[in-house]
């Protein structure tokens, strides 16, 4: 997965102010339109598309828990459905637009952060490939490298596009690598089932039964009792998008 950070971002849009901050509200961002960068930015037939879209991606880079670099609260990168979720613009925007910026460079591709997976929070030849057993992971181990490949490295169907929700889409990513870790990877058919199944159940029933799948540490997904739907239902009742990412898509004590 990729991992994109804004280049110099502790000198260009940070402050003596802010760093004293742990949690940003605002920042401060330079003004000068007459730069290389700029011009080239908005000289092409999307550039104010663009331009929003960079924007965007400081304010969101802005509040992240390590500021500056586009990871979610469970650690995995954005991507351009997640930040569509978070800013209400398409995620076509942001699939051009990230190029042009990493062309620029406002944005940084951080191949090293690609290869991380064993959760350690060191790069080393092969780390993440292969981690040995009983190793701690991440969930940003646990997911590198896992998502979209099956039994002896198959590649898995995509969720399509009318049920390929940023959530549904990671909750789907995750699957795949609980499959792979208790060493009982999905094969291309029982993909295109369970896949059929989630088009059945809709976004809300599949990720509930993910969820519960992962909690339980089943090999299978079933499609959720009415009191796992209400369960469900009351513990997410008042809850932010952000906080139901978390709660359906990260490991710890809501699991």
């Amino acid at each position: 997965m990729k991992t994109y950070r804004i280049a110099n971002w502790n000198e260009r849009y940070e402050n003596n102010r802010t760093r004293d901050l742990k949690r940003l509200e605002w920042f401060p961002m330079p003004n000068r339109m007459d730069g290389d960068g700029y011009t080239e930015l908005v000289d092409h037939k999307d550039g104010p598309l663009h331009l929003a879209a960079w924007v965007a991606i400081l304010q969101v880079a802005s509040r992240c828990d390590e500021r500056g670099t586009l990871l979610r609260d469970t650690k995995i990168p954005h991507d351009e459905l997640s930040l569509a979720r978070i800013t209400r613009i398409p995620a076509k925007v942001f699939e051009s637009a990230f190029p042009r910026l990493v062309s620029i460079g406002w944005l940084v591709q951080d191949v090293a952060e690609e290869q991380r997976a064993d959760g350690c929070g060191n790069v080393a030849a092969g780390c993440g490939t292969k981690p040995q057993e009983g190793a701690g992971k991440s969930q940003e181990g646990a997911l590198n490298g896992m998502e979209g490949k099956g039994k002896k490295g198959m590649e898995l169907p995509p969720l399509p596009d009318g049920i390929r929700t940023p959530r549904l889409q990671l909750a789907w990513e995750r699957w795949q690598a609980h499959r792979t870790q208790i060493k009982r990877p999905l094969t291309v058919l029982a993909a295109e089932e369970q896949i059929e199944d989630f088009k059945k159940w809709g976004e809300e029933l599949s990720l509930i039964a993910i969820r519960t799948a992962i909690k339980r540490s089943w090999q299978g997904v079933f499609k959720p009792k009415q009191e796992e739907i209400e369960e469900a239902k009351t513990a997410t009742r008042d809850m932010t998008p952000e906080e139901l990412d978390r709660f359906y898509n990260s490991p710890g004590p809501q699991q």
